[in-house]
């Protein structure tokens, strides 16, 4: 497994020919979708991950 020096060398080399794409995936599926198409970094979905950390809160109302 690559150190996170090796992984950020890697990251930065990406932007040595000048523009790449970067998709940003919703899920695990979809990342793994995306890395079999031969992408060699995704992106991170910050929304995602904030709804994920989220505490899970009631849909129901009190009538009182």
């Amino acid at each position: 497994m690559a150190t996170a020096t090796e992984l950020r060398t890697r990251f930065r080399g990406l932007h040595a020919d000048g523009c790449f794409v970067l998709p940003n995936p919703w899920g695990v599926g979809s990342a793994r979708m995306l890395e079999t198409f031969g992408f060699s970094a995704i992106a991170t979905s910050t929304s995602r991950m904030a709804t994920r950390t989220l505490p899970m809160v009631s849909q129901t109302t009190s009538r009182n």
